[in-house]
């Protein structure tokens, strides 16, 4: 079972950098790539959510084609197109989620649009 679902960023209060992006690898060690052959990365990201009455905040493991660029840990990000995927494998089930980019909060490439996403990246991280 896959639900993949675009998330839309604009309740995202605050979506900032834990840990610097680093190269996602399989089990033995490799880069893992995605359908085009491009290069995954990962980023944790602490989100903090507007549900209205109160605010949710979550960790959240963020993959992206390619390297990120000019991201350090500490700093506000965007996510750009944003989706989210609830999984389920041979007994074992998660969520994970997966971007276009990853940029630094407040430029231009910081927008949210699904249509423009590219779906091959994802997976559990």
């Amino acid at each position: 079972m896959n639900m993949l679902k675009p998330v839309d960023t604009s309740r995202l209060e605050v979506a900032l950098c834990l840990v610097a992006p680093r190269m996602r690898t399989d089990q033995a060690g490799q880069p893992r790539k995605d359908r085009d052959g491009v290069t995954q990365w990962v980023t944790s990201v602490a989100v903090t959510v507007n549900n209205g009455r109160r605010a949710d905040s979550d960790v959240i493991d963020v993959v992206v084609p390619g390297e990120p660029q000019g991201i350090t840990a500490g700093m506000p990000v965007a996510l750009v197109d944003l989706w989210h995927n609830d999984w389920a494998i041979d007994g074992r089930s998660g969520e994970s989620w997966s971007a276009a980019a990853i940029t630094p909060a407040g430029t231009a490439a910081g927008s949210s649009s699904p249509a423009a996403r590219s779906k091959s990246g994802g997976g559990d991280a």
